[in-house]
């Protein structure tokens, strides 16, 4: 998968599902999601790869499939796997709307930022997070470009890591739905029922 946050939601999911799965999940770090598939390739290990459906994951997708045939049936986007998941979504919209939702006002409001936002469930969340954010940011004249891209970073990565936190126990079918079929049909294609 691409990320820690990443890990750690389908490592908890995976878990919930069912409890004796033998999945090993590693992650890169975004991009270097490429590279770490790669290298595991060199040393004889073509692991099942996980991407979100954003405009990353795809190209991600994109690249890793050009590594090596063997990579073709093996790399998916959390889209192609579960078609219930958001269109050009990332995993946390497999989450709660309400619970990420939340998790986005209160790192918004410990940053001094306008925290009235609401989320769409048929709109990626990260992208409505990161138009929220340019939008209450627009009028700061002061701030240099860089500065505000580098805090959106910075607050990307702590609601990521906020929403990451999601009990396992309420990793559901009914609370859950995306997460759990996403789960379901990782482990489908491991063979595990």
């Amino acid at each position: 998968v691409e990320g820690a946050t990443d890990k750690r939601l389908l490592q908890k999911a995976l878990k919930q599902v069912k409890s004796d799965n033998d999945v090993l999940i590693t992650n890169g770090t975004g991009a270097n999601i490429v590279a770490v598939s790669s290298y595991l390739l060199l040393n004889n290990v073509t692991p099942m790869v996980v991407v979100d459906d954003d405009k990353d994951g795809k190209e991600y997708k994109k690249k890793i499939v050009k590594i090596s045939n063997d990579f073709i049936n093996k790399t998916f986007t959390i889209r192609d796997l579960d078609g219930n998941i958001t269109a050009d979504g990332t995993i946390e919209d497999t989450l709660p709307k309400d619970f990420v939702e939340s998790k986005t006002k209160e790192v918004l409001k410990n940053h001094s930022l306008d925290d009235a936002i609401t989320l769409d469930s048929t709109k990626p969340f990260c992208d409505q997070i990161i138009k929220h954010y340019s939008n209450v940011t627009s009028a700061d004249t002061t701030t240099a470009k860089e500065d505000k891209a580098s805090k959106l970073s910075n607050i990307m990565a702590e609601i990521k890591t906020k929403v990451a936190e999601y009990d396992q126990k309420s990793i559901t079918q009914t609370k859950t739905p995306r997460l759990y079929a996403l789960s379901e049909e990782i482990l489908k294609k491991f063979g595990i029922d």
